[in-house]
């Protein structure tokens, strides 16, 4: 079971655990941060798919494993319950043209959930959340900008990731 934790930021991808997701660049943005001795931050992972064995070795083998949680996957219906837990939310898809045309169904969840997103997409996924003012995006693939974003995330005062959440919840 999730523990709430209120010293940290704490980050929530749910979903798809594959190769469009791009996890090898979310590791190497926490690996950045981590080197910067910035710790006050977890990523909670919940979901399955392809990936998932990948990425708990590669968390393993690159001694990061302080900095993520992962669960299985649950029924959409319970996720919001798990939200509450979260202080911004993760999306991310590779860097490839057909990505860059589809806006990830978990945007519009992300954005009635009135907790800020954390995007390291393009095309028009990422010009929702900026028109939106609902949270801070990357393009994808920067792991070096992502990892900029976090450690931005972590300074933001409670009202104002509060506010980004507000403004994701009435655009949608």
């Amino acid at each position: 079971e999730i523990k709430f934790v209120h010293d940290i930021l704490t980050i929530m991808f749910a979903g798809n655990i594959g190769e469009a997701q791009d996890f090898p660049n979310i590791i190497k943005a926490v690996k950045d941060l981590s080197l910067k001795h910035i710790d006050n931050f977890r990523i909670i992972i919940i979901g399955e798919g392809s990936k998932k064995e990948w990425l708990r070795k590669e968390i393993k083998k690159l001694k990061i494993e302080k900095y993520f949680e992962i669960y299985n996957s649950y029924p959409l219906k319970r996720m919001s319950s798990f939200f509450l837990h979260a202080d911004a939310l993760l999306v991310s898809l590779s860097n490839k043209k057909v990505f860059n045309m589809t806006i990830p169904g978990k945007i519009q969840f992300y954005l009635s959930s009135g907790i800020p997103i954390i995007g390291m997409i393009g095309g028009e996924g990422a010009n929702i959340i900026k028109e939106a003012n609902a949270g801070l995006v990357c393009n994808p693939g920067d792991h070096i900008k992502l990892s900029e974003i976090i450690s931005k995330m972590i300074n933001l005062s409670k009202n104002d990731l509060k506010k980004m959440g507000r403004n994701g919840r009435e655009y949608s």
